[in-house]
């Protein structure tokens, strides 16, 4: 059975609004997004185009957008990547452990967003040929956002913080 365990010496993680990806080749660049709840708070004008119903609902929520730094991981000579919706029915990759059970960020509800895949049967499946050998050396990856799931196996990345060109 595969164990999913939290992937921590990148720093600290906190539930991601995204995930930018950009494969060249065998390299492999995700952006990490971390979401940040704006300060201001929904007042309806008449400009809206909503019912009064939903507008009394969504009077002073929060919109949930980008964080204004993003963490990059570079994968050099990836072997396998997949990608999804994180609610399609059928992911590319056999996610063994139930959903409700993936680690979550601790005194929250919110799935840790970066976690090493130990004992994948996906990865298993590889020849070792394109597992870096006898001696493997390739980890299984997995990003999981708010929307997506990304699951990679490869080297371990190259990493750093940077701002966020799109934060608005």
């Amino acid at each position: 059975m595969e164990n999913l365990i939290p992937i921590t010496r990148f720093g600290d993680l906190k539930p991601l609004r995204n995930i930018r990806a950009q494969l060249t080749e065998t390299t492999l660049v995700l952006d990490l997004i971390p979401e940040l709840v704006s300060k201001t708070a929904y007042v309806p004008t008449t400009d809206d185009l909503i019912t009064p119903a939903s507008a009394r609902l969504l009077t002073g929520s929060r919109e949930v957008v980008e964080g204004n730094t993003m963490l990059r991981l570079q994968f050099d000579q990836i072997r396998s990547s997949a990608f999804s919706d994180e609610f399609c029915d059928i992911h590319p990759v056999s996610l063994d452990t139930p959903q409700k059970d993936w680690p979550r960020i601790e005194g929250t509800q919110f799935t840790y967003p970066l976690v090493e895949v130990l004992n994948s049967s996906w990865h298993a499946g590889l020849p070792d040929y394109q597992n870096g050998g006898a001696n493997g050396g390739m980890h299984h990856f997995r990003a999981i956002s708010a929307m997506n799931i990304v699951d990679i196996v490869g080297f371990e990345p190259s990493f750093e913080w940077l701002p966020n060109p799109h934060f608005a």
